[in-house]
């Protein structure tokens, strides 16, 4: 009897050394020292020619992680005047904003125009990760913490109207530091746009010239010329559109 007390004992205290360890752990994710001021527990972080600042666009292009304080494991660097922990990836409490509507379990996370603060995804761009946990506020702003799993990302589930090449495009001006992956796919997605256009005012130049060349031969069938000539328009914008929507999946994909 004495035993099987003392060993629901032992089991008990571990239980609870276990949930005031995990209570103290804010990410589950090997988290690295950077330089930063006055940052707070949750923060978006974005890269930038300077180094790392707190995110202060929508969907930004340059999500580089979320400071936390307490992770899992960190490596520290001394050296730092003013350091603080990143986490990259893993489970992690994070800052949000309802300014985007509620945020509930499942939910894509992205950066806001709120510095540091994340919101609900609700169009195509890139996102911080998933969220594990619902946030409902009638203020968009009050500001809470809940817990996201990261996995930065362009995401392209949504079917947003405003979503377009142009903007993906203007998205992809922004972003500061490049991969060598990610810069051969905005080369090649800008070399398809150009020849896509290249092409179609060649054509439509070429088009335009024989078109009032055959009319002016053979006046008597310019219906039918006519005819031929819009389906070859056609043509020509349905080529051109083409490669714009190839350029588009470059990007986005």
């Amino acid at each position: 009897m004495r035993k099987i007390f003392f060993s629901l004992v032992l089991i008990i205290s571990f239980l609870i050394q276990e949930k005031i360890v995990n209570a103290q752990i804010d990410s589950s994710d090997i988290a690295k020292s950077f330089d930063f001021y006055n940052a707070s527990r949750g923060s978006l972080v974005c890269s930038s020619k300077n180094g790392l600042e707190l995110c202060k666009k929508a969907y930004s292009p340059s999500i580089y992680g979320v400071i936390t304080d307490s992770p899992a494991l960190a490596i520290k660097d001394n050296n730092l005047p003013n350091a603080q922990l990143v986490s990259q990836g893993g489970s992690t409490i994070v800052r949000v904003s309802s300014i985007n509507g509620n945020i509930v379990e499942g939910d894509f996370v992205t950066s806001s125009e709120i510095e540091g603060v994340a919101q609900k995804a609700v169009k195509n761009g890139y996102v911080l990760g998933t969220a594990l946990e619902p946030f409902q506020s009638g203020s968009p702003n009050e500001i809470g913490e809940i817990l996201v799993s990261i996995h930065i990302h362009p995401e392209t589930s949504f079917t947003d109207e405003r979503s377009n090449l142009l903007e993906t495009l203007q998205e992809a001006l922004t972003v500061p530091i490049l991969t060598p992956l990610a810069a051969l796919r905005y080369l090649l997605a800008a070399l398809i746009v150009s020849l896509s256009f290249i092409i179609g005012f060649i054509y439509f130049g070429r088009f335009l010239r024989l078109t009032v060349e055959n009319i002016a031969r053979n006046p008597s069938v310019k219906i039918i010329i006519y005819l031929t000539s819009v389906i070859s328009l056609v043509l020509i914008c349905a080529a051109v559109f083409a490669g714009l929507y190839l350029a588009y999946l470059i990007l986005v994909l």
